[in-house]
């Protein structure tokens, strides 16, 4: 796994994002009509997203080594409040208040977070998604271990 670190102001750090991730270069400002920044490129055929997810005790160390943030936080709420339905990016981003720039940062600082958590696996997911063909975009949820970990922090 690559680490970068940028320095910069919040100009010169979109610049960056948005060069290094083109499909969010179009968009980086509204929330009504979001570009994607997935957690994969758009799957050339239909995706069943991913087939392990992350244990109940390494989801719990994420969630409790650190506070988390107020926009994040709202994610997990939305995410875990719809269960078991999808949800869609752009009402993740809504759900945040962020762009979709801001947004990409927030996911980033999450998998940073858990790349730096003890029993770390680079194979586990903490969220279950799939692309949705009809709106060409990427839907999430939790997964079962993930609910049960907020659960016990009472972070749900």
């Amino acid at each position: 796994m690559k680490m970068y670190v940028f320095e910069g102001t919040p100009e010169e750090i979109s610049k960056v994002a948005q060069a290094m991730q083109p499909m969010a270069a179009a968009n980086t400002t509204s929330v009504e009509q979001p570009t994607e920044v997935s957690p994969a490129k758009k799957p050339s055929k239909p995706s069943e997203g991913p087939a392990k997810f992350v244990s109940v005790e390494f989801a719990h160390r994420v969630l409790t080594r650190r506070p988390l943030s107020d926009p994040f936080r709202a994610v997990i709420k939305a995410l875990n409040e719809a269960h078991p339905a999808w949800v869609s990016s752009a009402d993740l981003y809504e759900a945040s208040n962020y762009t979709v720039a801001q947004f990409s940062g927030l996911m980033g600082a999450f998998g940073r977070r858990m790349s730096h958590t003890e029993g770390f696996d680079e194979d586990a997911h903490f969220f279950d998604y799939e692309w949705d063909e009809e709106v060409e975009a990427w839907k999430y949820r939790l997964p079962d271990t993930v609910r049960e970990a907020l659960r016990l922090e009472n972070l749900g």
